[in-house]
């Protein structure tokens, strides 16, 4: 008769419960890791964004060319779109600093009102804490990148029409 798969004693399944939290502590870590990150990234492009926007709008219109050309009037639509993309990247960077609600698994008051029978009640509870709080956290992560990288290309964009205008002229 073949034997059952699965842990034997409370021993077993214990350790096994243990390596599976240090799993779940260990993604939660890191995605944790990887928010702070974005942060600073978040951060960095906005002080980017605000120097090469200062260095890019410090161009004049030739004077040669008559007010209400056809000209002049692309150049500043052009101007306007680029501007815009730009304010509209800075918007987005904005919205994203914005503090989020951040789960923290296991918390100890929260533990502390839970009795727990057993030691494996109590490794199985905190395991499934962590990774409640990784899925929650995970959304809010995931909403936060997706911002970033969308206002990189709104700027990227934006900083190109302006470079044109300027370098064009």
């Amino acid at each position: 008769m073949p034997s059952p798969i699965g842990p034997k004693d409370d021993k077993e399944k214990a350790a096994i419960l243990e390596t599976a939290l240090q799993e779940a502590r260990s993604k939660y870590q890191n995605l944790n890791t990887d928010y702070g990150n974005l942060g600073t990234k978040i951060f960095t492009l906005i002080a980017t964004e605000l120097v090469i926007t200062t260095f890019l709008l410090t161009f004049r219109l030739n004077s040669n060319r008559p007010i209400f050309s056809l000209e002049h009037l692309a150049v500043i639509i052009f101007f306007a779109v680029g501007l815009a993309s730009i304010l509209c990247a800075l918007g987005v960077l904005f919205w994203a600093t914005t503090s989020n609600r951040w789960a923290s698994p296991g918390e100890l008051k929260e533990l502390k009102q839970l009795r727990f029978l057993t030691h494996i009640d109590f490794l199985e509870e905190l395991k499934n804490d962590y990774l409640e709080a990784y899925q929650y956290c995970r959304g809010r992560y995931d909403k936060r990148r997706v911002a970033f990288d969308s206002s990189v290309i709104m700027f990227v964009m934006g900083a190109i029409i302006l470079m044109v205008i300027k370098i064009g002229g």
